[in-house]
């Protein structure tokens, strides 16, 4: 993982939120790697989720669906449906 991910999670560690979102959103746009986006992106909606945020988890979690399979075993997609779900959204809203 990229070096902004890593001081991100250690600014969220630290209750640093804006500041963690900050590099989050940085780290996102650097990586070409899709399994790389997929886990920012995961950590990003649970940042969100935690902060009561939920319209900004939502798009994180559209993001999350729309670029794995229902058939993937994936922790982001897997997150995001936990999450999709405590917050009352159906998956069709999603896709």
């Amino acid at each position: 993982m990229n070096q902004k991910f890593n001081k991100a999670l250690y600014f969220l560690d630290k209750g640093k939120y804006n500041d963690g979102l900050e590099l989050l959103k940085a780290a996102f746009d650097e990586v070409d790697n899709i399994y790389e986006k997929l886990d920012i992106k995961s950590c990003t909606m649970e940042v969100y989720y935690e902060l009561k945020e939920f319209e900004k988890a939502k798009e994180c979690i559209k993001y999350i669906l729309n670029n794995t399979s229902e058939y993937d075993d994936s922790v982001p997609r897997e997150t995001a449906l936990e999450i999709a779900e405590e917050i009352g959204y159906n998956i069709k809203d999603f896709v």
